[in-house]
């Protein structure tokens, strides 16, 4: 098994006020389904995926939203903190003055207080047609329209949201539900989809970690040799980018667009969109090694077919 260093360069290190007690890359294995669905307009997007976690019978799932429309919308940004109980925090919730034109968004759906509940990081564009990326509220936010979702189920594991001692906040961590199953009748209905059940592996990585090396790790422990990134929701202590470019401000938020990790070559692509503080918009892949963990990591890995 590789060894994944937690010492990012110093000036690419955060300090969260609690101790850091728990593995900083956390996985469980889980059977995988992914379906291809569509959210129904005038429902909150909390609402939408709840339907379709209790229309499969699981608790927890991972998406990509397609393109569509958001309105009413509230949404959050990274920011500084004020608080000496955080390191960061969030920004004031901003309310969408009109039609949010949405392109592509990251969501984990699992549990909190044994209800659903879901973290989804979007980008889109405004009325003014500026583009932004941030933090969707989900019981705030609507579908204006009908929208397409490609929807990795989790058969036997969840993410669930726990109070995190190291950084203070609430995040979704991966557990494993011996007891979940899918309907027999949910699954044997859905027409033919390009990926079919697979093991898969949930894994939540901590701050002070780099992202792409943390999932060759999670690889290496679970003998995948190559995998795709589904869902992909978290935070990078600003960013370096395989092209050189660099974003200074530490505190950001980003989605995965696409990603893949290759075990055997060591290399692994991350395609993403970030907002910073300074409410700037970067896109790009991440140069491996170069990326710790702002606050978390959340996404799922699922091997590429033999």
């Amino acid at each position: 098994m590789m060894s994944v260093s937690t010492q990012p360069p110093l000036n690419r290190r955060i300090e969260h006020p609690g101790p850091c007690t728990e593995d900083p890359i956390q996985t469980a294995a889980s059977r995988c389904l992914t379906v291809y669905e569509t959210l129904r307009s005038g429902q909150t997007i909390l609402e939408a995926f709840s339907a379709l976690l209790k229309k499969y019978n699981v608790d927890s799932a991972v998406a990509r939203l397609e393109s569509g429309c958001l309105f009413p919308a509230s949404y959050v940004l990274p920011a500084l903190s004020t608080d000496p109980n955080y390191a960061v925090y969030y920004s004031q919730t901003f309310e969408a003055s009109a039609p949010l034109a949405l392109s592509e968004g990251a969501v984990t759906i699992g549990l909190r207080d044994q209800k659903p509940w879901l973290h989804c990081h979007a980008r889109w564009t405004d009325g003014s047609g500026q583009l932004h990326c941030g933090h969707l509220l989900p019981e705030q936010t609507y579908l204006a329209q009908d929208t397409l979702v490609e929807l990795t189920l989790l058969l036997d594991a969840a993410f669930e949201v726990v109070a995190d001692e190291h950084t203070r906040f609430s995040l979704f961590k991966p557990r494993v539900n011996h007891t979940q199953s899918v309907e027999q009748g949910a699954v044997s209905n859905r027409p033919p989809t390009p990926l079919n059940m697979a093991p898969g592996v949930l894994v939540r990585v901590a701050p002070n970690v780099d992202f792409g090396l943390a999932l060759l790790e999670a690889c290496a422990r679970h003998d995948i040799k190559s995998a795709f990134v589904h869902g992909g929701v978290g935070s990078v202590v600003g960013a370096v980018f395989d092209d050189g470019r660099e974003v200074e401000p530490v505190v950001t938020e980003l989605m995965v667009r696409r990603g893949y990790v290759d075990r055997m070559s060591l290399q692994v692509t991350l395609d993403i969109a970030l907002i910073d503080y300074t409410g700037t918009v970067s896109e790009g892949c991440l140069a491996l090694g170069n990326n710790p963990v702002l606050v978390t990591c959340e996404l799922v890995l699922v091997p590429t077919p033999a």
